[in-house]
């Protein structure tokens, strides 16, 4: 059975059309739950419970939660996965939707016994407009180690188009990731640390889900300049050998570069993010170099913005 996690926070009319993905899928054999979990939200989320509640009546394969007090993103994330009762457990977000024959793929996944799937899916915004694919070209990883495998992917493990088998979720893997805003992906430290094969795959194809690129709950510049900066410290410390060790920081200086890049930089102040708010918490990594690239891109994004480049 597959179970479909969605920890949702504010957006009961995004929820709908998720849930509205799954239960208007084209026919389908996949044996399937759906657990919501509702991180005590603000706003009225009366009309999708009671959607919730009649679909329940009829399927019977709905279990919903709602929070009495706000977790942490890590802990509400791990609360739903927690929630559910399948072999593969689905992770999608509550501003996502699934494409209409998104089951069909995922049961021949399922059916090919994989440990964990990365499945191709589309941007969209949050008018649901299509903006672009996610990953414009084809993804292979056939014939390189799980620690290549990780190279590959460690970047593009978008919660909303991760396919994983339940039983490598362990919770105190979970909690070793806490306060890191991606302890989702502690299913990393068991195929890492596994020495039995593990089927590690990426879904080239049709894509499976619409991954909205709406307004998020959390602050964008302290997840990606320091929470992912903890996530790659703690995993490096979870991986048992060397070459583990040493692929996760190859990642990391990546991850690093990618963020210190103008084009990045410059996108981050599109999105309305103010420069000198950019900064690591680790003041090691505020680096001088980090320092002209931000100065850099200051310059570049307001000349593109006075000559109508760029708009804000």
């Amino acid at each position: 059975m597959l179970s479909i996690c969605i920890p949702t926070l504010n957006r009961p009319y995004y929820l709908y059309k998720a849930i509205y993905s799954i239960y208007t899928q084209k026919e389908h054999s996949l044996s399937f739950e759906l657990c919501i979990s509702n991180n005590n939200s603000d706003v009225d989320y009366s009309e999708v419970e009671k959607y919730i509640q009649d679909l329940s009546s009829k399927y019977g394969n709905i279990n919903y939660v709602s929070q009495d007090s706000r977790l942490s993103i890590d802990e509400h994330m791990h609360y739903v996965i927690n929630m559910s009762h399948g072999d593969y457990v689905y992770m999608l977000g509550d501003d996502d939707f699934f494409k209409n024959d998104a089951f069909i793929i995922l049961s021949h996944l399922i059916s090919d016994h994989v440990d964990f799937a990365l499945v191709n899916s589309n941007w969209i915004d949050g008018q649901g407009r299509f903006i672009s694919t996610a990953h414009r070209e084809p993804i292979y990883l056939d014939n390189i180690s799980k620690y290549e495998k990780y190279l590959y992917l460690y970047n593009k493990c978008t919660y909303g188009a991760l396919l994983v088998k339940k039983s490598l979720f362990h919770d105190d893997d979970f909690i070793r990731l806490y306060t890191t805003s991606h302890a989702y992906c502690c299913f990393w430290i068991s195929l890492l640390n596994n020495n039995e094969p593990k089927k590690i795959v990426f879904q080239n194809g049709k894509p499976v889900v619409n991954l909205r690129a709406a307004e998020k709950n959390y602050n964008l510049v302290n997840v990606i300049f320091n929470d992912v900066h903890l996530l790659f410290t703690k995993l490096i410390d979870s991986i048992e050998d060397e070459e583990g060790k040493y692929y996760i920081n190859e990642a990391y200086k990546r991850y690093k570069k990618r963020n210190s890049s103008v084009r990045f930089l410059c996108g981050l102040q599109k999105k309305g993010v103010v420069i000198s708010q950019i900064n690591y918490s680790d003041d090691t990594n505020n680096s001088f170099y980090f320092k002209i690239k931000k100065l850099l891109s200051y310059t570049i994004f307001k000349l593109l913005t006075l000559s109508k480049v760029v708009n804000v």
